[in-house]
């Protein structure tokens, strides 16, 4: 049996949140593929900061800084590395990502994190960094086709190292409750384009939607990671505030959720908070970047400028999603469906190490 060392993005074992459930799922799937995975949380290593570190984050732009920074421990040895952050790379030693087989696991393409869809003299650095930094992996995990595609038009060297692992879940862990009157939005409190989205929703939306809406449904923003005054800010604008909730809280949150909102206008990643929702049961109401990656006819896609209108459509109709649709949904993002599969596909491009 091969040894996998899995170097964690998450900070200790008991994280939770959006990158908790793909690596779950990913460590899922290496299990199943007889692989031994020993996991390496970030509280294992203590980061160092050189020179190199500071030159390379005023090159790149300071905001990326974290990126550039070594750590003091020696990573222990394994057949196989699974990275699970692009700084992980700076973390391993130049011999060993020569002549061992390198999985990078790309949660969302890093430089749209840092510097949205804008290019400039920093987005331009630090989106060449990426992708030679991919350049060393062996294999290469992203969420959609269209991170593929975006790479692979950056470098087309690197078309035969992507495999398309998109986000999954244990559909299983999903219920839907009868009686449905929550309108949602849920997501990591601190990360960039949730606050802009929450701005919208605690102001422009919120402001558009009649009062007999507002005192017939529950409108909720939850999430991990609150900033300071955030919670005051989103209850005087009418919602109900949730932080840090456990996992079984979160699931009873989206069992009670008629319709999630996910009006976003930036990021990068497959939102996993759709899929959620949808193995809940409930409606997805979602601007186009919002739901990009995602292929499905049960989202309602809207433009924001138009979302309300469409919230307001969608809360008067039937939720009557064609069963076919969901079948092939769950073939898509549901761990168990989708390993079937794509089991002999991903079987055969690790075994080739």
């Amino acid at each position: 049996m091969k040894n996998l060392i899995f170097l964690s993005s998450m900070n200790n074992a008991h994280q939770r949140g959006g990158g908790y459930l793909r690596i779950y799922a990913i460590k899922k799937i290496y299990q199943k593929l007889g692989l031994n995975v020993v996991e390496l949380f970030q509280d294992n290593f203590t980061r160092k900061i050189t020179v190199r570190s500071i030159l390379d984050s005023f090159y790149y732009g300071l905001r990326t800084a974290i990126m550039f920074r070594p750590i003091h421990q020696e990573i222990p040895n394994g057949d196989i590395y699974h990275l699970d952050n692009l700084r992980q790379f700076s973390w391993i030693k130049a011999s060993a990502l020569k002549h061992k087989f390198i999985i990078y696991n790309a949660h969302n393409l890093e430089f749209e994190n840092y510097f949205g869809r804008r290019r400039g003299i920093f987005a331009n650095r630090f989106t060449r960094f990426e992708v030679k930094q991919m350049e060393k992996a062996s294999l290469i995990f992203v969420c959609s086709n269209r991170e593929k595609e975006i790479v692979v038009k950056l470098n087309k060297n690197l078309e035969n190292k992507i495999f398309v692992l998109p986000n999954l879940v244990e559909k299983n862990n999903y219920y839907h409750k009868t009686e449905k009157n929550v309108i949602a939005f849920i997501g990591s409190l601190s990360y960039f384009p949730n606050i802009q989205a929450i701005e919208y929703l605690c102001g422009d939306f919120i402001n558009k939607i009649p009062d007999h809406v507002k005192d017939k449904c529950k409108f909720v923003i939850a999430g991990r990671g609150p900033l300071d005054g955030q919670a005051i800010k989103v209850q005087q604008a009418g919602f109900k505030f949730f932080s840090d909730l456990s996992d079984e809280k979160i699931r009873e949150l989206y069992a009670s959720t008629k319709i999630l909102l996910v009006p976003l206008e930036s990021g990068s990643g497959t939102r996993l908070k759709i899929i959620e929702a949808i193995f809940s049961g409930a409606k997805v109401i979602s601007t186009p970047l919002g739901a990009e990656g995602i292929e499905s006819q049960v989202i309602t896609i809207s433009n924001i400028s138009d979302f309300h209108k469409a919230f307001l459509d969608c809360l008067e109709e039937r939720h009557d999603n064609n069963r076919v649709h969901i079948d092939e949904f769950s073939k898509k993002y549901d761990i168990e469906e989708w390993f079937k599969d794509n089991e002999l596909q991903l079987s055969s491009r690790i075994n080739q190490f």
